[in-house]
């Protein structure tokens, strides 16, 4: 054994895409900065920008033993206007 036994995650720096667990679910993350052993008991903090919506990114600090892989991102595919399935029209009896 080393005399550091901190458990570092080669793919957790900065820049590096991670999960962060919210709630039931792990959001993707990037990491924008590390803050160093700043944490309780002389933990390793990161802070991370998490896409909260396409227009706002939300910025904050966690435990860096918290980090988990990175999620697969899911994206949601968008239909065209030429890509909409087409009406049938009911004739009408009078």
């Amino acid at each position: 054994m080393g005399l550091n036994t901190e458990k570092r995650s080669p793919r957790a720096h900065v820049g590096s895409t991670v999960g962060v667990k919210f709630g039931e679910t792990v959001l993707p993350a990037t990491v924008v900065e590390d803050r160093g052993t700043l944490g309780p008991g002389g933990q390793r903090l990161v802070r991370v920008s998490v896409n909260a919506t396409p227009s706002a990114t939300t910025t904050f600090e966690v435990l860096f033993d918290t980090l988990l892989p990175a999620p697969k991102i899911v994206k949601r595919m968008r239909r065209s206007s030429h890509s909409r399935p087409k009406r049938h029209r009911t004739k009408q009896t009078s």
